[in-house]
């Protein structure tokens, strides 16, 4: 297998991530609308926030030349 330097340049950066992920949170809110069903509750609108996670992580995993199985989850 050859690599190109474009290629190699994105496997160096793509090394800066192992076994260190990258991780970026931040908020989400929305607003939704409560009906008013006469009861206890007064309608209304009420801001849900949620927290969002992306996470960059990078594994290697070296497959086996003699076999086409998975060897992390044997279920390939």
């Amino acid at each position: 297998m050859t690599l190109d330097s474009a290629q190699m340049v994105t496997a160096q950066k793509l090394l800066l991530f192992w076994r260190k992920p990258a991780r970026k949170c931040w908020w989400d809110g929305v607003e939704l609308e409560v009906a008013d069903d006469g009861k206890d509750a007064a309608g209304g609108s009420v801001k849900v926030w949620a927290r969002r996670v992306w996470t960059l992580e990078l594994n290697i995993v070296r497959a086996s030349p003699v076999d086409d199985e998975c060897h992390i989850c044997r279920s390939c």
